[in-house]
């Protein structure tokens, strides 16, 4: 599309800024993984709530998601789920959980990808109890009202630092 609008000598400034954006939400992903999980576990097990690109949808094109389990394939091992996808990737090489709750046993980490309503209901005593550290990288904010303040629930959320009592407001 950017290209078609250089072609045609359309102005593609909007176009040009969404695709910055998004690289750098990718790799603000990135970051918190390897500040909050990588830099502090060797091999981790990363539970991952939602492949969809957006919630109420299956659709799984250009979801940073898949792009994830790609670009980290062999890196960790992750376990996702999501409500309405549930046919994965054969080169992600993840293992789908049957529920919700299922990604979280023993995990290090939970990655947030989709907004569903199903994960705004999750309780912050589970994550506690079945994870092995309650770390949670909240890309869509949709668990801060779970977590933010909990006791054992080390949170991470675009646009909310870390929480609690993180100090790290460098960015990494």
């Amino acid at each position: 599309m950017r290209q078609v609008s250089r072609n045609e000598d359309l102005d593609s400034d909007l176009l040009d800024s969404l695709v910055n954006y998004n690289g750098k939400r990718f790799a603000w992903i990135l970051r918190k993984l390897r500040r909050h999980v990588f830099d502090e576990v060797a091999r981790p097990v990363i539970g991952v709530w939602g492949l969809a690109y957006k919630k109420n949808t299956q659709s799984t094109k250009n979801a940073f998601s898949l792009r994830l389990l790609r670009d980290l394939h062999g890196q960790a091992e992750f376990r996702v789920y999501d409500p309405r996808v549930k046919a994965l990737p054969v080169e992600g090489g993840a293992e789908a959980a049957e529920d919700r709750d299922g990604v979280l046993d023993g995990a290090d980490a939970l990655l947030v990808m989709t907004d569903w309503d199903e994960f705004a209901r999750a309780d912050a005593r589970t994550l506690v109890e079945r994870m092995r550290r309650a770390v949670v990288i909240d890309c869509t904010g949709v668990l801060a009202d779970v977590c933010l303040g909990r006791d054992g629930v080390r949170y991470v959320s675009m646009g909310r630092g870390v929480w609690p009592g993180d100090v790290d407001r460098s960015g990494r």
